[in-house]
């Protein structure tokens, strides 16, 4: 996935090296489940949270390289104005879809934590399941 990503990005291709990321989760995703490694087990969270922070520090250290990230421009709603022209030198400008846009590698980083929190909580669902299992075992017996 990463160096795939990291080619789109040298040619300064972010949706593809966006698209192809989202591509990448999602038969990841499709995989798992046949695995027996579904949304539900906190292994998967753990793996989704580690591709994140991975693209995350690639769009920081393309950043540091001179990586250009879009603009969001937002479109006027108002059909009998047109939107006021903005002109940054070298910076692209696309569409308002954030989840078609390369963003801040701050958003990736808070997206690997944000599944790092999923990941705690699936451990301790199955920590506690196993407690409760051992103990009605241990009753029984």
């Amino acid at each position: 996935m990463t160096q795939i990503c990291k080619l789109y990005l040298y040619h300064s291709e972010h949706t593809r090296a966006l698209a192809h990321f989202n591509r990448h989760l999602h038969r990841f995703s499709s995989l798992s489940r046949g695995w027996g490694i579904g949304e539900e087990t906190f292994e998967f969270w753990s793996w989704v949270a580690r591709q994140y922070r991975a693209l995350g520090e690639m769009i920081e250290a393309g950043l540091s390289a001179g990586l250009t990230l879009p603009v969001n421009i937002k479109a006027d709603l108002n059909l009998n104005e047109a939107p006021p022209p903005l002109d940054i030198p070298g910076v692209e400008k696309v569409g308002l879809n954030p989840a078609v846009s390369l963003q801040h590698p701050g958003f990736y980083y808070y997206a690997a934590a944000s599944c790092t929190q999923q990941r705690y909580e699936r451990f301790l669902a199955m920590a506690e399941h196993e407690v409760r299992s051992t103990l009605s075992l241990a009753t029984h017996t």
